[in-house]
């Protein structure tokens, strides 16, 4: 039976592309959409291409009758195509960032604070009285995403060889961007990592994936978020729809990273590429986007966040998507 959800001229690679990002534990449900619009597209005017140009993905963003929200969205999908194609040996243009400009006001990143992150852990701790294991499996995660700021999809992919006890490092593989890095742990992760270990994946191979269901089954995307809004909900965290998100324990840590390093008055200019780099961005620009939100949340810190590296602080819609 043939189970490729593609048609056109790019069917094979287009799959081998769906199969990646869903394996890595995105949801990719609108993503793909947009690949099937792209390979109806390219059946019916490219139907013997065999290599993704530049023409080809303009005049199809062109066809689109969306706004520059939208196409800034299916561009962005393409852009991730094209880099997967590179870097699997096969030729294909990757279309420029920002060709359409987001409206980036559209959501405001929420930054936790100290109550509120005390409260969500409280109820985070105890949030399923008849499973031991969910519990301390979702208290692990959470306090890692908090703790490292890695992303949601890199913590799931995380496998209990890439967990090193001895030196405080996790080693996330082949991340968002195509690279790996190396993450510490301080000793408070550490201890609910080795509980983990000792009481949930002792007998389990190496190559297993670190957070697992009682079933077995790895956590993913959906599965976090879907602790996560309850969590919330126990811990009288509003939610308005759009957020908070998971993704925002990633701004948290990096926003109060930046800031304590200025309240030590340390030049914050000398430690953006090691924050860029642990942050996994491909850009420092990426990185830089994270102090508007000093200035606003902590105005003590703005002049000397202004003083130390007004040279790289942009407007949200300048940055890399």
């Amino acid at each position: 039976m043939n189970n490729n959800l593609f048609i056109g001229p790019f069917k094979d690679d287009l799959q081998e592309f769906y199969n990646f990002k869903v394996n890595s534990g995105y949801k990719y449900e609108r993503d793909k959409v947009t690949l099937k619009l792209f390979d109806i597209y390219t059946k019916n005017n490219y139907p013997n291409a065999n290599q993704l140009t530049a023409d080809m993905q303009h005049n199809y963003l062109k066809s689109l009758d969306n706004n520059d929200n939208s196409k800034s969205s299916f561009a962005s999908t393409l852009r991730q195509f094209a880099i997967y194609l590179n870097n699997h040996n096969k030729d294909a243009y990757v279309l420029p960032y920002k060709i359409y400009k987001r409206d980036r006001n559209s959501y405001e990143p929420h930054i936790f604070t100290d109550d509120e992150i005390a409260r969500f852990f409280s109820v985070c701790s105890i949030m399923y009285p008849n499973s031991q294991q969910k519990n301390e499996t979702i208290t692990a995660i959470f306090y890692l995403l908090y703790c490292t700021g890695m992303r949601v999809s890199e913590c799931c992919n995380i496998k209990i060889k890439d967990i090193d006890f001895n030196k405080n490092i996790i080693t996330l593989i082949d991340t968002k961007n195509s690279t790996s890095r190396n993450i510490l742990i301080n000793n408070d992760l550490k201890e609910k990592l080795i509980n983990i270990q000792k009481k949930y994946n002792y007998d389990v191979n190496d190559d297993e994936y670190f957070f697992r269901h009682n079933s077995g089954e790895k956590y993913n995307r959906d599965s976090i978020y879907h602790n996560f809004r309850k969590i919330l909900y126990y811990a009288k965290i509003p939610h308005n729809g759009n957020g908070p998100r998971v993704h925002d324990f990633r701004f948290t840590f990096c926003v109060r990273t930046i800031k304590k390093l200025s309240e030590e008055g340390k030049d914050v200019n000398n430690y953006l590429p090691i924050i860029a780099t642990y942050m996994g961005h491909k850009k420092m620009e990426s990185t830089s986007y994270y102090f508007r939100f000093i200035s606003e949340l902590f105005p003590s810190e703005k002049s000397k966040i202004e003083e130390y590296s007004s040279y790289v602080v942009r407007q949200m819609e300048d940055l890399d998507e």
